[in-house]
């Protein structure tokens, strides 16, 4: 989405964190909600967090203003992805499931 913007200038490319801000929060719903709905996918996870941790270390690199900002928020919602995918399969319990002893 961010190269979309960029390429056809929908937005500012001078001061890009404010849209940059919405498309994390964006990738956030989705990225939780899949993590959630896919009850913790270990592979989905994995992919997730891959990607976020790619898009944290181009941030970093990058000497564009607000680029270190995108760049945490990138590698905190891969935190997130990732403790919500084990907490999804180890600590949760799902419905229709049952316990055993």
């Amino acid at each position: 989405m961010a190269q979309v913007v960029v390429a056809f200038r929908l937005f500012s490319t001078v001061n890009m964190l404010p849209w940059t801000l919405v498309l994390f929060a964006l990738a956030a719903i989705l990225l939780l909600t899949m993590t959630v709905r896919l009850r913790g996918n270990p592979w989905y996870a994995l992919a997730a967090v891959w990607g976020l941790v790619g898009v944290f270390a181009k941030q970093q690199a990058s000497t564009l203003p607000g680029a270190n900002i995108a760049a945490w928020i990138a590698l905190g919602l891969a935190g997130a992805v990732g403790v919500i995918s084990l907490w999804q399969q180890f600590g949760a319990r799902h419905p229709g499931t049952r316990l055993t002893h």
